[in-house]
């Protein structure tokens, strides 16, 4: 009854049910006994189902001119292209949010689920256990959407950026998870 609920304030407010839904099924995540036990909603599960594949589709498309972007970045470099999906997770300081300048970026070896990328804003960062916060990368237009470009570059690498400034290298340290 929970994940229903869930459903549909996503498709009311939000416009998008693939933020609650993930990359199954609608019919999955409300689960098949649930579904059976409620054949009436079977009409409107094909109606998400619809669009959300329209959704999906959509959000496919932005992402793959932002992977262009991070493509064409890693040429100019040149670095490798390492694909950071949408799906995935960044830690970002809540600071970015409040357009504080410059922003950075830090790239360390991704791990189960994250990206390996960390995001703040300002001229240091702090070392409290809670300053990163969890972030899916498909988020980030709510944040700072001018960061999605950089975010195809390997691990090792960092970027600062501000209006009309653009610093971008890569630091063997971030390899090293110890940080010696």
């Amino acid at each position: 009854m929970h994940a229903a609920h869930d459903l549909l304030q996503a498709a009311s407010k939000f416009e998008s049910i693939v933020s609650v839904v993930g990359p199954g099924s609608v019919s999955t995540f409300l689960g098949a006994q649930w579904v059976q036990a409620h054949p009436r909603v079977l009409p409107y599960i094909a109606a998400l189902e619809g669009a959300r594949c329209g959704q999906r589709a959509s959000a496919m498309n932005q992402w793959s001119a932002v992977e262009e972007l991070q493509r064409d970045l890693c040429r100019r470099l040149p670095a490798e292209f390492f694909a950071a999906p949408p799906t995935c997770k960044l830690g970002i300081a809540l600071n970015v949010r409040d357009g504080i300048l410059p922003i950075n970026g830090l790239m360390h070896p991704s791990s189960a689920g994250t990206s390996g990328w960390y995001i703040w804003a300002g001229e240091e960062f702090s070392t409290e256990a809670d300053f990163f916060k969890p972030l899916h990368i498909e988020h980030l237009d709510r944040w700072a959407p001018e960061i999605k470009k950089y975010l195809g570059l390997p691990p090792g690498w960092r970027f600062l950026i501000a209006p009309g400034y653009e610093d971008i290298w890569f630091d063997e340290k971030l390899l090293r998870l110890d940080g010696e």
